[in-house]
């Protein structure tokens, strides 16, 4: 064998050694995060220290599915959950959906993974998603009653015409009507004090990279701000939500998401005389989409605001 063939075959050996060696390396760390796991399954340690471990075990073993199925349910069963801000409780949400669907990834025919993240995804107001979730479900199992329960009460719950104006009367309808927390406990969801109504306004449309308050939104602004006029005086607080398309990077989406609902809230105070102090704000950039950025229309209907209500006696922005 000539010297260039020798070291072709040596670059082999080397590089299958280095695969060998990553190899066994990831096992001993997924050994060590499993006797973590366990250790802290057991535990009866405070809420952050029990997350602060289950994310070194991620560290460790990111295939390690028990473990971020835990720290998923520990983000969103847990009495902090409870008492955190809605702020807070979406951002708790967002890292809870995060690892669930990793472990979807992992271990894509494990039914209650599915479970836990189409829980998620409601409590985030996310149905479509949801809704895919449990349709995996019962492709896994077409027998589950439970699935089928949840999916037929999803889709009762698709808003209709969601692209024609809402009346100011409709809207406060809507609220009154509401039990969202029933619809919460009809879908499995423990330990969430979800707002009582959630209204999409996929009419309110913004150009791309701007935040501006176009003439043709004014129409349904109006509305919108009629029925928040009224029901403030009802006792309800009011949480606008701020989406964006998936163009461009991250950082610069979450600003531009903050700032369309920052404008929606200016407007309303303003044109409106809606307490400002009863308006929360929040951007989600383009980590909630309601449908695939694969068509300008799809990615239009992602360029949207949605108005949570909340009841007096829940979570306080």
């Amino acid at each position: 064998m000539d010297s260039s063939k020798k070291v072709v075959a040596l670059g082999f050996v080397v590089v299958a050694a280095l695969a060998t060696l990553t190899t066994l390396v990831a096992a001993s760390n997924c050994e060590k995060a499993g006797s973590m796991y366990q250790q802290v399954r057991r535990s009866d340690l405070p809420l952050e220290k029990k997350l602060s471990l289950l994310r070194s075990i991620l560290e460790a073993c990111p295939e390690h599915v028990e473990a971020r199925t835990l720290l998923a349910e520990q983000l969103t069963t847990s009495p902090d959950f409870e008492k955190a801000s809605l702020v807070q409780q979406n951002k708790m949400l967002d890292e809870a959906a995060h690892h669930l669907e990793k472990a979807a990834q992992y271990d894509n025919k494990n039914a209650s993974i599915y479970w836990r993240l189409a829980k998620v995804y409601y409590s985030q107001g996310r149905h479509e998603k949801a809704a895919e979730c449990y349709q995996r479900i019962l492709e896994l199992n077409p027998s589950d009653a439970a699935a089928k329960k949840a999916l037929k009460k999803l889709h009762a719950l698709a808003p209709q015409n969601e692209g024609n104006k809402k009346t100011a009367e409709v809207i406060i309808k809507n609220c009154e009507a509401a039990s969202h927390k029933n619809e919460i406990r009809l879908m499995g969801i423990a330990n969430f004090t979800a707002p009582k109504h959630r209204e999409r306004f996929n009419n309110i449309t913004f150009d791309e990279w701007k935040y501006d308050i176009k003439k043709e939104n004014e129409q349904q602004l109006s509305e919108i701000g009629s029925a928040l006029r009224d029901l403030q005086s009802k006792g309800l607080t009011f949480f606008i939500e701020g989406h964006t398309d998936n163009r461009g990077d991250k950082d610069r989406n979450q600003v531009l998401s903050e700032n369309r609902a920052k404008a929606i809230k200016e407007y309303l105070v303003n044109k409106f005389n809606v307490d400002p102090s009863k308006i929360q704000t929040q951007g989600f950039g383009f980590s909630r989409p309601l449908l695939p950025n694969d068509s300008p229309e799809h990615m239009a209907k992602n360029r949207r605001v949605e108005v949570l209500f909340i009841e007096p006696s829940g979570n306080k922005p």
